[in-house]
């Protein structure tokens, strides 16, 4: 499935919510953290890594099982050392629970 719009960010840029991404290769949690400011929620930020034909930016977020997860910066391509063609593309996300 395609991207959908989604709401504009904090700046009102358009942003786009892509579901159920196909070229997912894994997902790592990095680190992760309780607020308490009137109500608890968690906080947890993930490494994403996907095939270099997905097309995320760092305006977008992504649902993978389930879960949504906001880009956080920009993805970063990841060359072969050997071949130097694209491998795929890592990226920081953030889910908030």
């Amino acid at each position: 499935m395609g991207p959908v719009q989604g709401l504009p960010d904090e700046m009102g840029d358009p942003t786009w919510v892509y579901q159920d991404v196909p070229g997912v290769c894994e997902l790592q949690q990095v680190q992760a953290w309780e607020v308490r400011d009137g109500a608890p929620f968690l906080v947890s930020l993930w490494r994403l890594y996907v095939l270099p034909n997905v097309g995320l930016t760092g305006w977008d977020s992504v649902t993978v099982d389930g879960h949504k997860y906001t880009v956080d910066g920009e993805p970063w391509p990841v060359w072969n050392p050997r071949t130097r063609s694209l491998s795929h593309y890592e990226m920081n996300v953030r889910r908030v629970t």
